[in-house]
């Protein structure tokens, strides 16, 4: 059963890539700073601002003013394909960021018993065998 945590992080993951697919493209600046807030690498805060620049200049050839030219046309398709790469890049980043960092999981067989229980061990040995001494006579 997946610990409370990984249920959160798949459910975040769900939510903003679900939010870039359903605006088209227009809120998919939200999963890359996401993605650089989480990672604090400066990879991911260039590829935010860069992707972010693209968005807004995607927008503005989405004006009025280009209606029914191949402006728009352009901007709309960049928007799109900019949109399904920042899923793609979201999912396989974050997937792999939290694959990483993830605890490992206890060391089976435990850890070796404590110098204390050894003691015990051997205090109930010697109690044992005079216990059968005593029985034998």
């Amino acid at each position: 059963m997946p610990s409370p945590a990984s249920v959160k992080v798949i459910t975040v993951r769900v939510v903003f890539s679900v939010l870039v697919v359903l605006t088209l493209g227009l809120l998919a600046w939200t999963a890359m700073l996401r993605l650089a807030i989480v990672r604090r690498t400066r990879r991911d805060w260039l590829l935010f601002w860069a992707q972010l620049t693209v968005n807004i200049g995607c927008l503005s050839m989405l004006h009025t003013h280009f209606k029914d030219s191949w402006v728009s046309d352009a901007g709309m398709a960049v928007l799109l394909v900019q949109g399904l790469v920042v899923v793609v890049y979201y999912l396989v980043a974050d997937i792999h960021f939290h694959q990483r960092t993830l605890p490992e999981p206890p060391a089976y067989p435990p850890a070796p018993p404590s110098p204390r229980i050894h003691q015990v061990r051997a205090e109930l040995d010697e109690l044992s065998s005079l216990l059968r001494q005593q029985e034998g006579r």
